[in-house]
């Protein structure tokens, strides 16, 4: 009899190898979607925190009775990175992708002597799907404490 001398690998191995193959990258596959949705959010975080920065920082600068008034409120528009823009820009309508509104919130559970050395400010951070500013979009809510002295 005659030996067959030619290499190669058969169906069931080829089958099998498939087989492992698969149960190998299948999960792998599902932790895509987890990796890139945690990489969405951080990048949602990281914009909402020099938003954050930048409103701070500008009513730092205000005076404090401009910032105590009842009526006291202003708004920002900013882009996906957290760049603050202006409504004059150019390319305004489609970087705008949230939209930032701050008012003077009272302060509850304070001193009633401290009320007129702080002022509340809440900060809500939205954020517009599409590069479109929605007024209902789910976002970011903070509140900033304001003293006299600073």
């Amino acid at each position: 009899m005659k030996r067959n001398t030619k290499s190669g690998f058969s169906l069931v191995e080829v089958a099998i190898a498939l087989g492992v193959l698969s149960f190998v990258i299948v999960p792998i596959l599902g932790l895509m979607g987890t990796g890139l949705s945690t990489a969405r959010d951080a990048a949602l975080d990281m914009a909402a925190l020099q938003i954050r920065q930048r409103v701070e920082s500008d009513m730092r600068q205000m005076t404090f009775a401009s910032i105590s008034q009842t009526a006291f409120s202003t708004n920002y528009s900013f882009s996906k990175d957290g760049r603050a823009l202006q409504s004059g820009d150019p390319s305004f309508a489609q970087n705008a992708l949230y939209k930032v509104q701050v008012k003077n919130s009272p302060l509850t559970g304070v001193n009633s002597g401290m009320t007129n050395a702080l002022v509340g400010l809440k900060v809500v951070i939205q954020l517009a799907p599409g590069g479109v500013v929605q007024t209902n979009a789910a976002g970011y809510t903070n509140f900033l404490i304001v003293s006299k002295d600073q």
